[in-house]
């Protein structure tokens, strides 16, 4: 199926992002290379003391780990969203298989005895929305809930129907109207299922726009003070020159990733189907463009984290005159933005 394809791209960027929330709180969890490099940058910082140490910590890497985790929360919903299509999918396959093969039956049966029989199809298409979606959400649904308040309550709420869709028929004709009856009734169950997940994409954008401090990382250039500090310098340059720069590429790679998962190419059909020829792929993209932008705002913030700190700390160690001057500039790019903006 080739929506398992798109389920696995999703779930990689879900791995990338993977525990980050936590790491405010000094524990990193979570597989990704993001995480890894975030620990391994508060560990250097929690050697070293001083206002300007500090307020990187408190401006910064505090606030990092709060946005990163809200992008992971949202890549929750993107890959649970898919899964709940590919879990319709699936079963609406094998209900419209079992809907032929009974009105075969029925029609083998007429020819040989002349008499028809009962004829049924499970119906449990829109509860395998939620099955997919819970599927997906397996060992990291708790931090959709956690971060920021992002979830899948409509997805998990969504029941089918009816169990069984049942008929008679005696004749062809009585055999091709059960058959048609049962393929409306799967239709309806395919758009019970697709409203579900249209629904959340829906509510969970409104919320995702509604509370922007919880995903977007709201730089603020430091100083350098002279007061009581311990610095190591090659400390410093470790988080500056590699842990850094390894999340802020990370960051953007991972962007393109989310931004590469699609909906639309492997839900289309014909229009009449379900919510329609694309399913809610609208919602969908708007939720992919969100993460894509927000994962590289926050690349470059981390870009211009790095040189800030760098430069705050070659400043604090009177390593070069012309830092100030290099501090004002950056400061300035910090002030102005990155271009990029998730919210218009």
């Amino acid at each position: 199926m080739v929506i398992a394809a798109e389920v696995d791209d999703a779930r990689k960027t879900t791995k990338d992002l993977s525990g980050a929330a936590s790491v405010a709180e000094g524990t990193v969890t979570g597989g990704g290379d993001i995480v890894s490099a975030l620990g391994l940058t508060a560990e250097n910082l929690d050697e070293m003391s001083g206002q300007t140490i500090a307020t990187f910590k408190m401006k910064f890497l505090g606030r990092l780990g709060t946005a990163i985790g809200g992008m992971h929360a949202i890549s929750l919903i993107q890959g649970a969203s898919l899964a709940a299509e590919e879990g319709i999918f699936r079963e609406a396959r094998r209900a419209v298989a079992e809907a032929v093969d009974k009105a075969r039956e029925a029609c083998d049966e007429i020819v040989h005895s002349g008499s028809g029989i009962n004829l049924y199809v499970t119906l449990t298409i829109a509860q395998w929305a939620v099955k997919g979606a819970e599927i997906y959400a397996k060992g990291g649904v708790a931090a959709v809930f956690e971060v920021p308040k992002l979830g899948l309550e409509m997805i998990k709420e969504v029941t089918s129907s009816g169990d069984v869709f049942e008929g008679e028929a005696a004749t062809y004709e009585e055999t091709l109207s059960f058959l048609e009856s049962a393929l409306r009734a799967i239709d309806e169950e395919i758009k019970s299922g697709e409203k579900a997940i249209q629904d959340n994409l829906v509510k969970n954008l409104n919320q995702i726009h509604s509370d922007k401090s919880s995903y977007d990382l709201q730089l603020d250039a430091i100083s350098s003070p002279q007061d009581t500090t311990i610095i190591s310098k090659p400390l410093v340059e470790e988080v500056t020159k590699t842990y850094m720069p390894s999340i802020a590429e990370n960051l953007n790679k991972t962007a393109h990733a989310a931004l590469g998962v699609r909906m639309a190419p492997v839900v289309t059909r014909d229009g009449s189907v379900g919510i329609g020829a694309t399913g809610p792929s609208e919602e969908f993209n708007k939720l992919n463009w969100i993460l894509y932008e927000l994962l590289k705002d926050l690349g470059w913030g981390v870009e211009m984290g790095a040189k800030n700190l760098d430069l705050a700390v070659a400043d604090l160690l009177g390593v070069d005159a012309s830092i100030q001057a290099e501090m004002k500039k950056i400061a300035e790019r910090i002030e102005g933005g990155s271009g990029v903006d998730p919210w218009n």
